[in-house]
């Protein structure tokens, strides 16, 4: 399997998050890594948070390595997703979203006393051989 993956930048740590759902809705579960800057991983976790939709999983997954982050005192965090509505959502939700608790939570801790970077993955290159 080869996976491409960039390094953050010097100085900076990456959080790297997933979040995924069986059905719609249908058991969830996400995970966080965080590398630093020589791509050492200093922290991961993958975790089920029960019956739930995709969008929910990766945005619980933003929040809890949000909260993580902060804990271990990182100053200098850039933030991929690869959901695209996820990060929009984060962007633009208005109160009356569905899931603004949640959303508001994230916004609370990237407004902190730190610089963070929030973007959608950039496109991942996969390669997995299967024996037949």
């Amino acid at each position: 399997m080869l996976l491409g993956w960039e390094f953050p930048r010097q100085g900076w740590v990456k959080l790297n998050v997933d979040g995924s759902a069986i059905g719609y809705p249908g058991s969830a579960g996400g995970g966080d890594l965080l590398r630093n800057d020589q791509g050492l991983r200093i922290f991961g976790f993958a975790v089920i948070i029960g019956k739930s939709t995709s969008l929910v999983a990766e945005l619980w997954a933003i929040w809890k390595g949000l909260e993580i982050s902060w804990d271990l005192g990182l100053k200098h965090l850039e933030i991929e997703s690869d959901s695209l509505l996820g990060v929009q959502i984060i962007q633009e939700a208005t109160e009356n979203h569905q899931h603004y608790n949640l959303i508001n939570h994230i916004r609370e801790l990237l407004s902190r006393d730190w610089e963070c970077r929030l973007s959608r993955e950039k496109e991942t290159l996969v390669l997995i051989s299967f024996p037949r």
